[in-house]
């Protein structure tokens, strides 16, 4: 019985390029992701691999971004700053990532905001507004969105929640 680690040693540079191109084929991937799976895999020549995919469009770190963006948002509610961070621990340009982040409505994102402050204040246990206050505004902070913005947001769903 072979083990994975073995049937990789024994792929070819062309098998190995087939295998990362289903890969990045099955959803967006960036450099970072492919280069990690290319390094478990033991290949050489990464970087002309890489080039290779960019080069053929299996790879677009723009398109990525932009995916990965809607993704977090839409359905793990994550801010913006958040979201930054997360793509630049993937060495992902910032110019790439502030035009990804451009993907998010403003109107929309103001919604959310106010739709988590809102749920999660039912569920926080405080003894005075105060105390209220500054733990849905650490929770807010902790999802990645902006404290200017927590701050427009915050103060109305406070009061009505009291």
């Amino acid at each position: 019985m072979t083990t994975f680690a073995q049937k990789i040693k024994k792929m070819t540079n062309k098998e190995i390029l087939n295998t990362i191109e289903a890969f990045c084929a099955a959803c967006e991937r960036c450099a970072f992701d492919v280069q990690e799976k290319l390094q478990k895999m033991g290949a050489e020549n990464i970087d002309e691999i890489i080039q290779n995919l960019k080069e053929n469009n299996y790879l677009n770190e723009q398109r990525y971004c932009e995916f990965y963006t809607r993704d977090k948002f839409r359905f793990n509610h994550w801010g913006k700053t958040k979201i930054a961070y997360m793509l630049s621990l993937k060495k992902i340009d910032k110019d790439v990532i502030c035009q990804a982040l451009n993907v998010i409505d403003d109107e929309q994102y103001i919604s959310v905001l106010s739709d988590i402050f809102k749920s999660k204040a039912k569920s926080v246990k405080a003894q005075n507004p105060y105390e209220k206050e500054q733990k849905l505004f650490h929770f807010a902070l902790s999802r990645g969105f902006e404290s200017d913005i927590i701050k427009k947001v915050k103060s109305d769903i406070i009061i009505n929640s009291i």
